[in-house]
């Protein structure tokens, strides 16, 4: 028997651009309110506008712009009531998603995703490196995907994590210790799970969730 192929298809244009305009928004390079001209993407990426029109709709997806009739693809907002819509939601499954992972969990190797964005975390803090450091939070939590057995679960908070990304960069802007002590919250959830304490687990991130929520208010 021919050994089995682990394909793992390139990432497409569309999705490239997707991702160079997520950055774009979740650094501020790209401000609250702002149009996002299709031609002048194209123009700028070198790329067709029904790219970077299939790719905007990736974008609302993601909840980093709203596309409004007549005016076109508009970066999403930072009010309170976005801030506190989004907090609400994604403390509740950020959790969910942490206690699955410590219920079903069995040999260390499959908690090592954890270990490594945490160690990437680290290395982005002593770098100063902001955008380093969210892309590796956001790595974090994917790395509860293979744990968590719920694919709807997975699918939304994927969806929700660049806009919980876009409100990080913005707060850990104003002071790496912000930075320091989301490492080391992160750190105790990690030990909560490898010691299958299910309490610890929701008291800790309840308050990595509050404390994410009362520093973005700040910004609204």
């Amino acid at each position: 028997m021919e050994p089995s192929i682990n394909f793992k298809p390139a990432v497409s244009l569309t999705e490239q651009i997707a991702n160079h305009l997520s950055d774009e928004i979740i650094t501020g390079k790209l401000a609250p309110a702002q149009r996002i001209q299709e031609l002048k993407v194209a123009k700028s990426l070198g790329v067709s506008r029904g790219s970077v029109r299939e790719a905007l709709l990736i974008l609302e997806g993601r909840h980093l712009i709203e596309i409004i009739p007549r005016r076109g693809a508009v970066v999403s907002g930072l009010h309170r009531e976005q801030v506190e819509s989004l907090f609400e939601i994604t403390s509740t499954l950020l959790t969910m998603l942490m206690t699955k992972a410590t219920r079903v969990w069995k040999d260390a190797s499959e908690l090592a995703g954890f270990d490594d964005a945490l160690k990437d975390m680290e290395q982005a803090l002593d770098e100063g490196n902001i955008g380093a450091f969210t892309d590796a939070t956001g790595a974090y939590f994917r790395a509860a995907f293979p744990l968590c057995g719920n694919c709807y679960l997975q699918s939304i908070v994927e969806d929700l994590l660049p806009a919980h990304q876009r409100l990080m960069y913005q707060v850990l802007a104003r002071g790496s210790e912000r930075m320091e002590q989301d490492l080391a919250e992160l750190r105790a959830v990690l030990v909560a799970i490898r010691s299958r304490t299910v309490q610890a687990v929701e008291h800790t991130m309840s308050n990595f969730s509050r404390r994410q929520r009362e520093r973005a208010l700040e910004l609204s």
